[in-house]
């Protein structure tokens, strides 16, 4: 993130803390509550910077053109974050200030967040998003069993198409960089190997479901020549 973009997410992040702080006056603070408000500030950072960049990733593939794709797994995840980060300045208000509003005090219960967290949990399990090792080739990978952090494609997938490639999670692939695809050496899954203008990249796809549903995809695209159908080679 940008030095200047840095400086605007830490002022958004400390505005709330400190001008509530600045309002409500507590007459008995003292240096514990500068802790808290340091704290606070610190997790709004944290959690803004986060959506922040998932929000710049997620626009990108949702605004590709034709993009087919189940778009309810990005949103959700959007709204999640947004949820969370909206509980945490509902709850240091409540901790920290009198405020004498039965909302705020209702709001910032812990089984709030716990709902939160379980929605979370629930979404994971529509999507397996890939991880991307620099290198070269440049490495996607979407893992097997998946991760906390990426998810898990149990429900649904996150692979899908747009007028000129392939979708994955937060990544997408043109039909025209692909070199060769076919199916791992275990048999389990695929891999798509290419060249795009970050250089040469590698796209493994270890996760069945949604190995399945790229097959599908390529396959489809081969079909209507936007691929080389000389270039799948998968193991039937």
């Amino acid at each position: 993130m940008p030095k200047s973009k840095t400086f605007i997410t830490i002022l958004l992040s400390a505005f709330l803390p400190f001008a509530l702080g600045f309002f409500y006056k507590k007459q008995d603070a003292n240096e514990m509550i500068y802790v808290y408000l340091f704290m606070w500030t610190m997790i709004n950072y944290l959690f803004l910077t986060t959506t922040i960049s998932i929000f710049q990733s997620y626009r990108k593939i949702l605004a590709l053109p034709g993009i087919n794709i189940r778009k309810a797994t990005y949103y959700i995840n959007l709204l999640l974050y947004t949820l969370i980060i909206i509980f945490v300045n509902i709850y240091f208000t409540n901790m920290l200030y009198d405020t004498g509003s039965k909302l705020i005090y209702n709001l910032s219960s812990p089984y709030i967040l716990i709902s939160i967290f379980v929605f979370y949990i629930i979404n994971l399990q529509y999507g397996n998003f890939p991880i991307k090792e620099d290198g070269n080739p440049n490495i996607y990978t979407v893992l097997a069993k998946g991760s906390f952090k990426n998810g898990r494609d149990r429900y649904a997938t996150v692979v899908g198409f747009y007028d000129k490639g392939l979708v994955v999670g937060d990544y997408y692939f043109p039909y025209e960089t692909m070199k060769s695809i076919g199916t791992a050496k275990k048999k389990v899954g695929i891999f798509i190997k290419g060249r795009d203008e970050e250089g040469n990249y590698r796209l493994n796809i270890d996760s069945l479901n949604s190995a399945a549903r790229a097959v599908i995809i390529l396959e489809a695209a081969a079909e209507r020549g936007k691929l080389d159908k000389n270039k799948l080679n998968f193991d039937k």
